[in-house]
């Protein structure tokens, strides 16, 4: 084996257990997205529709019985609008993009298909 093709073999092999051992991050591989941002109570989308992130906070007189369900039974987690994520929290299509508390409450609720 002549000099060439060892210091190839060599340098080679040094090169793959270089890479072998090196963060992904390093590699170029994305780091997983953020999570999407909580809807704030406060702004204006929220607001026009009475979003509360606790609906035991939410205004007594705006949560009227929608079809077969009571005001007081009327949460995010059994909205149609709402796709539940993690953490107790869960997307809603209202608030794009943006995650919204599962124990929360907005005037536009709308029953749950069955």
């Amino acid at each position: 084996m002549d000099t060439s093709r060892r210091n190839f073999v060599l340098t080679s092999l040094g090169v793959i257990a270089t890479a072998a051992v090196l963060p992904k991050t390093m590699l170029g591989q994305a780091a997983p997205p953020a999570p999407p941002p909580i809807v704030d109570e406060k702004e204006p989308l929220a607001t026009s529709l009475a979003y509360r992130k606790d609906a035991s906070k939410a205004d007594a007189t705006k949560r009227i019985k929608r079809g077969v369900t009571e005001g007081k039974d009327q949460f995010c987690h059994n909205c149609q609008l709402y796709a539940a994520d993690k953490d107790g929290k869960g997307k809603c299509t209202l608030f794009t993009n943006r995650l919204v508390f599962a124990n929360g409450w907005c005037s536009g609720w709308v029953v749950k298909a069955k």
